[in-house]
């Protein structure tokens, strides 16, 4: 397999790779790490009877100095249920993505939809990410003027959760 060839040519040790299990919690020097399943599938919007469109991927929980934060990874199926109740987060990581060539409508249609569902997630805080993503075609770039509606939106919904913008290099607090 594919892993074997990387540890080898790497030099790695076996005793140092970890292969994260879902939902299997991994403990490393004070933080744990929750691997799940993630949700980047999207429907079809044109024919709901297509099949899903997406790749398999991996979110987080990540608990360290009595904190909680959820990493969802890209998500573009929008339904908290189909997640892991991980209860009440001190905040989550948001890849911003509202709609498969949607970036130069002017109200993308899954704003909505996106809002939603990291307010059913119940994080303490927002931090919207995956903007400004190199090599998109401009259809599918989300950059400070989608954050900006995003932002918009959810202090509408979510008056007293802070949220914010981050990008590729910046610092945030945890």
């Amino acid at each position: 397999d594919i892993l074997s060839i990387v540890m080898e040519r790497a030099e790695l040790p076996q005793a140092r790779v970890t292969i994260p299990k879902m939902l299997e919690p991994i403990s490393i020097q004070g933080i744990t790490i929750v691997p799940f399943e993630g949700l980047h599938w999207e429907k079809q919007l044109d024919d709901a009877d297509k099949p899903l469109r997406g790749v398999p991927s991996v979110g987080y929980r990540v608990e360290f100095n009595n904190k909680r934060w959820l990493f969802p990874g890209d998500t573009r199926s929008y339904d908290a249920c189909l997640l892991p109740d991980f209860g009440p987060v001190d905040g989550v990581f948001a890849h911003v993505w509202l709609g498969r060539e949607a970036a130069l409508l002017g109200h993308p249609p899954l704003l909505e939809d996106f809002c939603r569902f990291y307010l059913d997630l119940s994080p303490n805080r927002l931090v919207l990410a995956h903007l400004e993503e190199s090599g998109r075609d401009a259809n599918d770039y989300w950059d400070d003027g989608h954050a900006s509606i995003v932002m918009r939106r959810w202090r509408e919904i979510a008056p007293g959760i802070p949220v914010i913008a981050s990008y590729m290099g910046d610092s945030v607090g945890l």
